[in-house]
């Protein structure tokens, strides 16, 4: 299953949230992040998954989102971690993660690709 579609499960099933990424209310989306429930080693957790598009990247959105993001999901408090599994390849969302406070607990393998696993408490 594509990212998209695991987007759209989320929104389905109630069990996250996705939100747009603006500038302002009067723009169009620059990218998005969002939320969702995930097993991880036999425990409820919720993983975050987030996408700038590419002329904006490099200018702190997607940190300002994610710091939105875990501030708001340690004030509702449902799940103890946050999780998030960038590419290994990914070398601006993997420093992203390290930056926000995500502890890299290692590769991982899920359906084709190698993906790092950071987890936040």
């Amino acid at each position: 299953m594509d990212q998209h579609e695991r987007y759209l499960d989320t929104a389905a099933s109630g069990t996250g949230r996705m939100f747009k990424i603006v500038l302002s209310p009067a723009t169009d989306a620059i990218g998005n992040i969002g939320y969702w429930d995930k097993t991880w080693r036999e425990e409820i957790v919720y993983e975050t998954g987030w996408m700038i598009l590419p002329e904006y990247q490099g200018r702190g959105y997607a940190s300002t989102a994610l710091a939105l993001l875990v501030e708001r999901l340690r004030r509702e408090h449902v799940h103890r971690f946050l999780h998030a599994f960038p590419a290994v390849t990914n070398g601006p969302s993997n420093a992203l993660c390290r930056r926000a406070g995500f502890t890299n607990r290692g590769e991982c393998e899920f359906e084709v690709s190698s993906w790092a696993s950071f987890a936040m408490q």
